[in-house]
């Protein structure tokens, strides 16, 4: 099943280093980058596929409409989301960051001074969870 391979693939990224606009396991990677090098890794995205300069703009809107093109936005919130989504967190009043629901009460991201981790998601870190996306069904997909 396609979530299980890009769970089981997240899991594996954990110990990476935290490298603004990288997508290299055990490398370093940002949050975008942790999605992209999953995605890439099992075959979701080619391997050769890059999203020019997102570090620089994947905020608000825009990191939707990059999530958008390869993922499908849902109707699930920060109370029903499920193993495998894809989740949207605001810090600042801004749309700015991704995590990987990896259990029901753990995420996979990469926090910006410990690099990617697998985290508890308290109540804290649900209030700052505004969109929720999935995998879709087929590989490769690109849209």
């Amino acid at each position: 099943m396609l979530v299980n391979k890009f769970l089981k693939e997240a899991d594996e990224w954990v110990g990476t280093p935290r490298m603004d606009g990288q997508c290299k396991k055990q490398v370093g990677c940002d949050c975008v980058g942790l999605l992209i090098g999953v995605a890439k890794e099992i075959g979701y995205l080619p391997g050769d596929y890059k999203e020019p300069n997102y570090y620089q703009t994947a905020r608000g809107d825009s990191l939707v409409k990059i999530l958008e093109k390869h993922l499908k936005l849902t109707d699930r919130t920060k109370d029903s989301f499920i193993v495998g989504d894809i989740v949207v967190i605001e810090y600042g009043n801004q749309l700015t960051h991704v995590g990987i629901i990896y259990s029901e009460n753990l995420i996979i991201h990469s926090h910006r001074k410990m690099g990617v981790v697998k985290v508890n998601v308290d109540q804290a870190l649900k209030r700052k969870i505004k969109k929720v996306f999935e995998l879709w069904d087929k590989l490769p997909l690109l849209r």
